[in-house]
């Protein structure tokens, strides 16, 4: 992820400052370079067979659950924060190397154990050190409709030459509180399908920009796009960077408008106001690829990762570190998320407005 650009033109009142970054950035185009699509959509089954596995729902607006009744069991902060530590321990893990394959198998793994079925979307990344294959994993919660709610997080971790990066809020917080968030769901039958959505090649290799970044989400909507299935898609709310023991969840303002509101309304009913706060930042991330596609989209990130309320101190260093993280943090966004669930499912519609 990385600061917008265009925080630029936005009154003073709606800042933060926000760290300086490598030059490349770029505003949106929606363009998908770069990505070469090889293999199909499928869900890989415990035989080792493929077989097809349909990719969204109807289209045109969504149809809400009159009295929507999901319920759902309590989610675990311990064993969200074991899901990461186990995702720490697997070392600096970015996209192609062995130690990623190792964390690929183990989120199959643990979907599984779960009973969810699990989607692999394979592709090639033409990246500035020269083609990768990449895979994002998708576990799928059948719902009794087939309109798709996306709950995703990056299991990437950048790439860095000269120290070790394990990643531990950046790329393994979220995903480990994914994980937990398919336990809890697995049992569930929801009004909409649920795609839980792990991202590969969120990060860099050499310096952000449109074509150097956020691989996975580019290439599941170039993919969603031509088959004519992003109508289907209802939402994304992205999880990133969420388990610092300091938590402090600002608004991103590039999400759609509608889902900040209903998440931060959540989070002040269920006593979280604290940790979800009144001012805004900026951040690209793997959410502006569906939001580029008139998809609604959130990013939950605390990009405030430093000792410190305004510091940034620990991002992409080897500081970030599983000392940094409290199960607590994890426990917060996990039960936010949850809650939120049935406000979206009773919602017929999104306004995808940006407030800027």
């Amino acid at each position: 992820m990385l600061p917008h650009p265009i925080r630029a033109i936005l009154p003073l009142l709606f800042l933060l400052s926000l760290p300086a970054c490598g030059g490349g950035e770029k505003e949106a185009t929606g363009e998908t370079g770069g990505i070469t699509i090889t293999t199909p959509l499928v869900v890989e089954t415990a035989e080792g067979s493929v077989a097809s596995f349909p990719t969204a729902g109807e289209s045109g607006e969504a149809t809400p659950a009159e009295g929507v009744d999901f319920s759902f069991g309590p989610l675990d902060e311990r064993q969200a924060f074991s899901f990461v530590s186990d995702l720490v321990a697997f070392g600096p893990h970015p996209p192609g190397s062995e130690a990623l394959t190792e964390v690929r198998r183990y989120l199959r793994d643990r979907l599984e154990e779960f009973g969810i079925p699990v989607l692999s979307d394979r592709f090639i990344a033409d990246t500035p050190i020269g083609p990768i294959e990449m895979e994002n994993l998708i576990g799928v919660i059948p719902g009794k409709r087939s309109d798709l709610l996306l709950i995703g997080s990056h299991f990437d971790t950048k790439r860095f030459e000269d120290f070790t990066f394990v990643g531990a809020n950046d790329g393994c917080s979220s995903t480990g509180l994914l994980l937990e968030i398919g336990r809890v769901l697995a049992v569930t039958q929801p009004p909409w399908t649920i795609w839980l959505v792990f991202f590969d090649g969120e990060e860099a290799f050499v310096s952000w920009s449109e074509t150097d970044s956020r691989y996975g989400s580019r290439h599941l909507v170039e993919r969603l796009q031509g088959e004519g299935a992003l109508s289907g898609i209802r939402a994304l709310l992205l999880i990133d960077m969420i388990g610092d023991a300091n938590l402090g969840i600002r608004k991103e303002g590039l999400s759609t408008p509608s889902l900040v509101a209903e998440t931060w309304g959540v989070a002040d009913s269920l006593g979280y106001g604290d940790f979800f706060l009144p001012g805004y930042l900026f951040v690209e991330d793997d959410h502006t690829p569906f939001l580029d596609a008139g998809i609604p989209a959130i990013d939950i990130i605390d990009f405030r990762y430093g000792p410190g309320e305004n510091s940034n101190a620990y991002w992409h260093t080897e500081q970030d570190t599983l000392d940094k993280l409290s199960p607590e943090s994890l426990g917060i966004v996990g039960d936010t998320l949850l809650h939120l669930l049935p406000r979206l499912f009773s919602s017929s519609s999104l306004d995808t407005t940006p407030p800027w």
